[in-house]
């Protein structure tokens, strides 16, 4: 059975959690000036672009990892979706990113990891449930690179602090979708603290399959279960450190809503001319859903 063959069915849990979203969202927004508008914030570029303003993506996550051998340090190394009161989805290959450890937490509500005085109020919650897709192998490529995080507790929804919703049809949207990361912002560059964001276009997937069909990371070539984007122009595109953060579209009822249609799964020379593998998130609906709202 093809990954998107259940995508026929007229309802999806996730698509009721959303017009709750759409509602909460209205809720939280009406009698704020902190966020007067929800129309874009100018252009949405990633290597080689420009931060995302405060408030601007509010399901956007960031896995933190600590280290105690090294005077308990942290360390941000892949992104993430908030999706409901207390899952995060993310890429699988991130579950193990550091020396063999599993993240500890998740980051909500922030733009600059590392600045403190800004007028952001980030939260932290610790990680206590870890589910990989059950398929995902990673010695036999990145096919099925999709995971969710169970937090230990319901999160605190806020202007800063909102879940998105989920993509569930069949084709790909025709409106600008973007991607958001604190990855690098080229090849040889270290990770970014500061929230980049990247407007991106969507490939037909024999694209992808011309660069990397027969790699390590995709032996088999492309499936269903993929994405094919890059950025519109040369030097804009997702790189290390962005994997398992959105790809996403603003809800076309709700502005202040978002809609994750993809996950940042791989590429090659960031900022290059070649695009990028994401995971296409319709086809891993039933999965998500039999986790999420049983």
């Amino acid at each position: 059975m093809a990954l998107l063959e259940h995508a026929a069915r007229t309802q999806f849990a996730s698509t009721a959690e959303c017009s709750e979203y759409r509602k909460l969202s209205g809720r939280l927004l009406e009698f704020t000036s902190k966020v007067p508008t929800c129309e874009y914030f100018g252009d949405r570029w990633l290597a080689g672009g420009e931060s995302a303003e405060p408030r601007e993506f509010p399901h956007m996550a960031s896995l933190g990892w600590r280290k105690a051998s090294l005077y308990n340090t942290i360390f941000f190394r892949c992104g993430g979706s908030l999706i409901s009161e207390r899952f995060i989805l993310t890429a699988a290959h991130c579950l193990v990113h550091i020396g063999g450890v599993f993240p500890s937490f998740v980051r909500l509500g922030e733009v600059n990891l590392l600045r403190h005085n800004d007028e952001m109020h980030p939260d932290d919650y610790e990680i206590e449930g870890y589910f990989p897709h059950p398929h995902f192998r990673r010695r036999n490529g990145k096919y099925n690179d999709i995971a969710l995080l169970k937090l230990t507790q319901d999160v605190t929804f806020g202007d800063s602090i909102r879940p998105a919703c989920l993509y569930g049809e069949e084709t790909s949207p025709s409106e600008e979708v973007f991607a958001t990361g604190y990855g690098s912002q080229a090849y040889y560059e270290d990770f970014s603290n500061k929230l980049v964001k990247a407007s991106l276009e969507i490939y037909d997937n024999k694209r992808c399959d011309e660069k990397y069909a027969g790699t390590r990371a995709l032996p088999l070539g492309m499936t269903d279960g993929q994405l094919c984007a890059g950025g519109k122009i040369s030097g804009h595109d997702t790189c290390p450190g962005d994997s398992g953060g959105p790809l996403q579209v603003t809800d076309q009822e709700n502005d202040c809503v978002f809609v994750v249609f993809g996950i940042i799964s791989f590429g090659s020379y960031c900022g290059g001319i070649n695009p990028a593998i994401y995971t296409r998130v319709a086809a891993y609906l039933d999965w998500i859903e039999g986790i999420v709202w049983p």
